[in-house]
């Protein structure tokens, strides 16, 4: 019976919260999706045809790092804002005599199941929208390359890990 009480306590004030909640998810999913997508543009084997292609795959890498790097401090950002927006409820959870470590469990888990929800719909769609970003890019970029529909592991793996990582970092800074 205790096992089952703090997930449901966290699913429904992620319910309750979401006004709140649902820009911060939002922010998640776009955040998890663009870096999905210039990942899966940078790991693409039809840039090696295009002339000057390791200059373009050196700048590709080079903007993924710093999206990453953005991501993370945006998220960080992101995050915070939505703790501070929870102060008062968890001094109700307080007054009604839940202490410290009880409501920490609610919120890690509450952070573990938006975390969860924003990088599977980031990478969902991330790959619904890979080949319009990749037509977008070459457009702006004015080259003319065939670049088929693809669905690849290793964009996906090191999205997962790096947001993990992220998600991860996030729950210790603000719950520990």
């Amino acid at each position: 019976m205790r096992n089952v009480l703090y997930p449901k306590l966290a699913a429904t004030n992620i319910k309750k919260n979401g006004k709140t909640y649902f820009p911060y998810l939002l922010t998640c999913i776009l955040t998890v999706m663009m870096f999905y997508d210039l990942l899966l543009v940078s790991t693409n084997s039809a840039l090696d045809t295009m002339p000057g292609a390791s200059q373009l795959r050196l700048i590709l890498n080079f903007a993924v790092t710093i999206t990453g790097g953005f991501s993370a401090i945006f998220l960080f950002y992101t995050n915070s804002f939505l703790v501070r927006q929870r102060k008062k409820e968890m001094g109700i959870y307080i007054f009604m005599g839940l202490d410290n470590t009880r409501i920490g469990k609610m919120f890690v888990l509450e952070a573990l199941f938006m975390g969860l929800s924003a990088l599977i719909s980031g990478i969902f769609f991330g790959v619904l929208f890979s080949k319009l970003f990749q037509m977008l890019l070459l457009r702006m970029s004015e080259i003319s390359v065939k670049i088929r529909f693809s669905v690849s592991l290793k964009p996906m793996v090191i999205t997962s890990l790096m947001f993990v990582c992220i998600y991860g970092l996030m729950i210790l800074k603000e719950y520990y």
